[in-house]
């Protein structure tokens, strides 16, 4: 069956599985997409066209649709994908993502990335504490990042329970119940994002083996300058676009009221019933929206349960085509 995923990657906000929705029965996921949910029942419908899905065509992937909002996604435990398909299937959606701090990469695919806390001959496979606090990715890239696709190989398990849920926070509903003097103050103002506060926060972890950034790195990837409140290519509303991982400064007021109208920002938006889990099965394909999301990988499991992702970050430069905009639509 091909995997149904015309628009539905940034429309639905997330791809889910059958059994992995786990957030509140009754959230700002369901609320935000509420007029979906006849189209739900019917992914065929929701997801007929070409374009994207005829992008996803043939690339082998098992799929299903289920959850309590606009859920797609593949999952099946006999499911094995290799780094070229996942790659190839990724570039459908964009350009990918290749780090410049980031050695743990496929060494024939260097596209896709590896995340896991396996240590073979006494060293890391892969990135061991990728995404384990709230953030966005590439909101510190002047080019956004658009969607993640994440395949788990291994998933740990402890008492028959799979661990290291991903945790997602919607941000259409954070920015929809801003309330409306904070939306007219901070309309037209831009945030600072910086590479490096993610990084360091992850080095004063206990365990952590990340090196500081070197001179090069940092020049590499320097600060980028976003909207606080972007407009999503896809569904035309405004997004709360500025996270706790990232942001490190409003840069049309002075630093104190800066540092305070951030931590009222991050307050709101990491609210429960802005918050979805994901619970991960072996076999999973996810792929969520990043201009639209927070997200946060919960470390719950230790270093003997074995964790491995692989990772195609996928970049947001057509995505802001008005071309390429209408093709999702009509796909969608």
């Amino acid at each position: 069956m091909p995997f149904p995923l015309a628009g539905c990657a940034v429309l639905g906000m997330i791809t889910a599985v059958p059994g992995s929705c786990s957030g509140p029965p009754t959230s700002s996921w369901d609320r935000d997409h509420a007029k979906h949910r006849a189209d739900r029942r019917n992914p065929r419908r929701r997801c007929g066209g070409a374009g994207p899905r005829a992008a996803a065509r043939g690339r082998g992937f098992r799929a299903a649709a289920t959850g309590p909002w606009p859920a797609w996604g593949a999952a099946d435990p006999r499911q094995r994908i290799g780094a070229r398909a996942l790659r190839d299937f990724s570039l459908r959606f964009g350009p990918i993502q290749t780090g410049v701090a980031d050695r743990f990469r496929d060494p024939e695919v260097p596209e896709v990335g590896i995340l896991s806390n396996i240590r073979r001959d006494g060293a890391p496979i892969g990135l061991a504490d990728a995404g384990q606090d709230w953030h966005t990715d590439m909101t510190y890239t002047a080019t956004r990042g658009f969607v993640n696709v994440l395949h788990a190989v291994e998933v740990p398990m402890r008492d028959g329970r799979p661990l290291g849920d991903t945790l997602f926070a919607n941000m259409h509903a954070a920015y929809d119940d801003l309330p409306a003097e904070v939306q007219q103050r901070l309309d037209g103002m831009t945030a600072t994002h910086d590479f490096n506060i993610f990084w360091e926060r992850m080095r004063t972890r206990p365990g952590s083996s990340r090196p500081p950034l070197t001179a090069a790195q940092r020049a590499a990837r320097p600060p980028a300058v976003h909207p606080v409140f972007l407009r999503h290519p896809i569904t035309g509303r405004r997004v709360l676009y500025c996270n706790p991982g990232y942001a490190e400064r409003i840069n049309e007021l002075d630093a104190a009221e800066s540092a305070r109208i951030l931590e009222f920002l991050f307050a709101h938006q990491l609210q429960p019933k802005y918050q979805h889990a994901h619970r991960w099965s072996v076999g999973d394909v996810l792929i969520w929206d990043h201009l639209g999301t927070l997200h946060n990988a919960i470390p719950d499991y230790g270093p003997d349960e074995h964790r491995l992702m692989l990772r195609c970050q996928v970049m947001a430069e057509r995505i802001f085509d008005p071309a390429f905009q209408q093709l999702w639509l009509k796909a969608a």
